[in-house]
């Protein structure tokens, strides 16, 4: 690792480039898990309908689907967000931007920076949570 200050960049834009990008994946991966966890639950969707003995997993296939749906547009929001987030940063010459106050509550940061952050982890919740709770009805269902 070169320390001499004349041989380091100047200009830290490559470095927001760089993470501006990894953020960007970040938020197709999770488009890319939730879209294709609704893909696959469609698909065994067709099979419970065809067998008689898993019928019952009809409520929870259809719920797990509605679930993926709100992690795909979380995921959708993160980006979004993700992009309001980088402006502010950009806004305040790469520096953190303050804190700021929503309903009344004063947030760890920008609104957009901390509602990005929340769209994140909420999709991965969403994913989660379905994969877990299809796992243990299917198990409880083939068991019985």
């Amino acid at each position: 690792m070169n320390l001499d200050p004349d041989k380091q960049p100047k200009d830290i834009s490559k470095g927001v480039e760089i993470r501006a990008m990894m953020d960007l994946e970040v938020g197709r991966s999770l488009i890319l898990i939730n879209g294709a966890g609704i893909i696959a639950l469609l698909t065994f969707l067709a099979t419970v309908l065809e067998r008689p003995e898993l019928r019952p997993m009809i409520p929870v296939t259809v719920g797990s689907v509605a679930v993926l749906i709100v992690g795909l547009f979380c995921a959708i929001m993160h980006i979004r967000f993700g992009r309001k987030c980088s402006l502010r940063w950009q806004q305040n010459d790469m520096f953190e931007p303050p804190p700021e106050r929503w309903l009344g509550f004063t947030l760890a940061g920008c609104r957009p920076c901390v509602f990005s952050t929340w769209m994140l982890w909420l999709a991965v919740l969403a994913f989660i949570s379905v994969g877990a709770l299809m796992c243990v009805k299917l198990y409880c269902q083939l068991a019985s």
